[in-house]
C-alpha cells in the first residue's frame, strides 16, 4: 500500500492526522508525507536597499519552516505507530491542490489522506477546498 498524506499543520489537519495515523498500517506500507507552501509574490518593485526582498525572503523562510514542521510532526506519528514502514517527507513550493495531485502521481499513491482546514462553508466558497479539488482528478 502506498499512502500520500498531505498536511498543513492547521489544528483541524493535525487532528485528522493524529486520528488517521492512530491505527497501524500493514507492514509493507510506504508513506509519503507532503506539506506544500506558497512563496510570497513580490508586492512591488524591490527597493534600492533590498528591504522588500529581505521581507519576502523572511516570509518564505517562515512558510517553509511551518510546512517542514507539519510534515515532520506527521512523520513522527507514523514512525511511532508503524515501526518498519517506509516514511518519506517532502516540503514543496506550490499550490497545495496541484502539489498533492502531482506528488500522488509521482509516488503512485493508492490512497491520499487530506484533512479539512476547518474554514466552514463560507471559507470553502472563498478559499476553495483542497480536499475536494484533489478528490475528483486523482488517479487513486
Amino acid at each position: 500500500m502506498r499512502i500520500l498524506i498531505a498536511t498543513d499543520g492547521s489544528p483541524y489537519n493535525r487532528s485528522a492526522v493524529e486520528h488517521y495515523l492512530a491505527a497501524p498500517f500493514a507492514a509493507d506500507t510506504h508513506v509519503r508525507i507532503v506539506s506544500a507552501y506558497k512563496r510570497s509574490d513580490p508586492m512591488m518593485a524591490t527597493e534600492p536597499m533590498g528591504a522588500l526582498r529581505e521581507y519576502d525572503a523572511g516570509l518564505d523562510s517562515e512558510a517553509f519552516k511551518q510546512a517542514e514542521a507539519a510534515a515532520n510532526y506527521a512523520a513522527d506519528i507514523v514512525r511511532r505507530k508503524n515501526i518498519g514502514s517506509r516514511v518519506m517527507t517532502a516540503v514543496i513550493d506550490g499550490s497545495p491542490k496541484s502539489v498533492i495531485l502531482k506528488e500522488a502521481d509521482n509516488f503512485a499513491a493508492d490512497l491520499i489522506d487530506v484533512g479539512a482546514s476547518g474554514h466552514g462553508f463560507g471559507g470553502h466558497l472563498l478559499l476553495g477546498s483542497v480536499s475536494q479539488a484533489g478528490a475528483s482528478p486523482a488517479n487513486c
